[in-house]
């Protein structure tokens, strides 16, 4: 049977992966559709990701990236 630490690392990994398209989905209705206050989202997603990428040892350039960013407020 599965250890529950393994099905919670499967679910982070996925709510990584679901995090980042949505921070893209929010890129792209502000850059082509002009839908500004999505903006206004991205550093709750951005927030999200760098915790969850800093206990992560394979995802620390992502944290890194992340940490480089300058996010609106």
């Amino acid at each position: 049977p599965a250890k529950f630490t393994d099905f919670y690392e499967q679910v982070t990994w996925m709510s990584v992966q679901r995090h980042l398209k949505i921070i893209g989905i929010f890129c792209r209705l502000t850059l082509r559709d002009g839908k500004s206050k999505y903006l206004a989202e991205l550093p709750r997603f951005l927030g999200y990701l760098q915790r969850i990428a800093g206990d992560i040892p394979e995802l620390y350039p992502l944290f890194r990236l992340i940490k480089s960013l300058d996010t609106p407020t």
